[in-house]
């Protein structure tokens, strides 16, 4: 966790209920994530003089998660691979889902 003016601005949790190395060095891994971001004040991430519009990151509370695996097959094989796969969702300000979702205010210290 990290912290900025007394409140949270980064939070990581990483869960790998389950590894598995096999006598060959083949390899499996179940990967959850859960992450969190506070962002105190919008700014802007991209401008262009233009256009009238730029590119704003607001702020507020920011929440993702994601699941996913990670297999890679052992390094004396012929041919030797590694495979990721993520999945995941996303709440924030301004994200977009059937339901709009504020951000939350942020608590006095």
């Amino acid at each position: 966790m990290n912290f900025i003016a007394g409140g949270l601005e980064t939070e990581t949790l990483v869960l790998k209920p389950l590894d598995i190395e096999t006598r060959t060095r083949d390899f499996f891994r179940l990967v959850l994530k859960s992450n969190k971001e506070f962002v105190p004040q919008r700014f802007t991430i991209y401008s262009d003089r233009t256009r009238p519009r730029s590119v704003q990151v607001l702020a507020g509370l920011y929440e993702f998660d994601e699941a996913g695996f990670d297999l890679r097959s052992g390094p004396q094989r012929n041919l030797s691979a590694n495979l990721v796969y993520r999945q995941g969702g996303f709440n924030g300000p301004g994200a977009s889902s059937s339901s709009r979702r504020r951000p939350s205010p942020r608590r006095p210290s």
